[in-house]
């Protein structure tokens, strides 16, 4: 699924963010996969894959987002699966709703958060600082 992400951010593709299992199958690293920036590096398309460690103590969690923005629990579950790697119809098949349900909580997501798609969401939500309230 990275090999994914990285072939995805680097042909124009918005890339994604998934955890990585160490050896005992625990998340020990998440993976932020976007496209790189043109001007970072010109010429054939690249990723940029950032690692940070998974910490215990001050994992993102569905109550920080809602708390974060003021998102209702069901807008910060969708914004929590998107940062986890899923995409939108996978949230609609776990959750058994319409994808109109989903596509009005992603308006809603985007009005609040000041964002304007689920890549700059993602890589606004990976970039806050990890805190669990």
């Amino acid at each position: 699924r990275l090999a994914a992400f990285i072939h995805d951010a680097a042909h124009g593709g918005v890339g994604g963010v998934m955890p990585l299992a160490g050896l005992e199958g625990q998340p020990v690293v998440t993976a932020l996969v976007s496209p790189a920036s043109r001007t970072l590096a010109p010429g054939p398309s690249y990723a940029l894959v950032a690692l940070q460690p998974v910490s215990g103590a001050g994992f993102m969690t569905e109550r920080t987002i809602a708390a974060s923005f003021g998102l209702t629990p069901a807008q910060a579950s969708v914004a929590y699966a998107l940062l986890n790697g899923s995409n939108v119809e996978d949230i609609v098949a776990s959750r058994g709703v319409k994808m109109s349900t989903v596509r009005s909580q992603l308006a809603a997501i985007f009005a609040r958060t000041g964002t304007t798609s689920q890549r700059e969401l993602v890589r606004m939500l990976s970039m806050l600082p990890a805190i669990r309230l």
